[in-house]
């Protein structure tokens, strides 16, 4: 025992405790500041599919799959986690293609990573998005290039009816991370 009558098992184990929450603190507020998601691109590479928001942050714009990191997540294990939340289609076992397109803005880091699908699936949405499109990837761009809306007619619903026209802003973000990965796949 020490001179405050603990034994020095007790002290091990309290400083470890005290080292593990410092460290899952630490793990807190890093992912506070971070997030991560996909750019979901038809295995074809003519079609991206493309979300949009219908409440939070960035409300009525077209995104992909995305959000904020957890405690001890890598951005990969978020971006798995978020598509899985968002448009239940797991990515689980899948690597990513390449190392992501990291974007840095008032404090904040999002990664993109680019994901082919085989096929162009459907997506069953979670309540922060109301339509899911796959948009041609050439329409994309143009909206992009022209700092304009996408204007289509290839989105459906929460219950997967079509949607006669969806007219929305791509998110900043989102179209960086494909001006980034149409220009190193072209």
């Amino acid at each position: 025992a020490n001179k405050k009558g603990r034994s020095t098992m007790t002290d091990y184990v309290l400083e470890n405790w005290k080292k593990y929450l410092k460290e899952d603190k630490k793990k807190e507020e890093d992912a506070k500041n971070h997030g991560a998601g996909f750019i979901i691109i038809s295995n074809s590479g003519e079609d991206v599919l493309l979300i949009r928001r219908s409440e939070g942050s960035n409300l009525g714009e077209l995104t992909g799959p995305g959000g904020g990191m957890e405690a001890g997540e890598s951005p990969f294990e978020t971006a798995v986690r978020e598509t899985k939340e968002e448009i239940q289609k797991s990515f689980e076992g899948r690597e990513p293609e390449g190392s992501g397109y990291v974007r840095e803005q008032n404090g904040f880091t999002f990664t993109t990573f680019l994901m082919h699908s085989v096929d162009n699936f459907d997506c069953k949405l979670n309540n922060e998005h109301d339509a899911w499109g796959w948009v041609d990837i050439e329409q994309v761009e143009d909206a992009i290039v022209n700092n304009r809306e996408l204007v289509s007619n290839k989105f459906k619903d929460r219950d997967n009816k079509p949607i006669k026209e969806v007219r929305a802003k791509i998110f900043h973000g989102v179209a960086d991370a494909i001006k980034h990965f149409t220009k190193n796949f072209k």
